[in-house]
């Protein structure tokens, strides 16, 4: 049993939210999705988003933009710890029980980034958020935009 759940754990936290490549996930992953989504409220998804952004900055080319104390890291990483394990082996411990044994360890995978597409999706919605896009907007050249809308055709 020790030998299946560290590399899963490890898996699970490696990919999860993460960027990846498309992938189709099957029908018992995207029950998992749905089910760590709906088991989840606002403020949920906000502390998954806070913790995979100070997650993100330990990378050193956007270490800058974080001050996260080490204690708050540490916080930030319990309470994501808490939040996960708690949805997996309680909330939705028969959908992960299923996908697991029908699709395999990827399948959690792919049932984390439902959740985690949810929650940035919820964070990258925010007027504040959509106002700060907007302000790049500003900086982009319209000439250049509409002279390559124009060699489309």
């Amino acid at each position: 049993m020790k030998t299946i759940v560290r590399p899963l754990l490890a898996a699970l936290f490696a990919t999860l939210f993460a960027a990846a490549p498309p992938a189709r996930a099957g029908a018992y992953a995207d029950a998992m999705g749905h089910c760590l989504v709906e088991a989840t409220n606002e403020r949920e998804r906000a502390e998954l988003a806070r913790w995979v952004f100070g997650t993100a900055a330990l990378h050193p080319d956007v270490a800058a933009v974080s001050a996260l104390t080490p204690a708050q890291r540490d916080a930030q990483n319990r309470a994501a710890a808490a939040l996960i394990q708690r949805l997996i082996t309680e909330n939705c411990r028969k959908p992960t029980q299923d996908a697991l044994r029908a699709e395999g360890p990827a399948s959690v995978q792919l049932g984390f980034q439902a959740l985690g597409q949810a929650a940035m999706q919820e964070l990258l919605q925010h007027p504040q958020v959509l106002r700060g896009f907007a302000d790049t907007a500003r900086h982009l050249d319209a000439a250049k935009l509409l002279e390559l809308s124009l060699g489309l055709r």
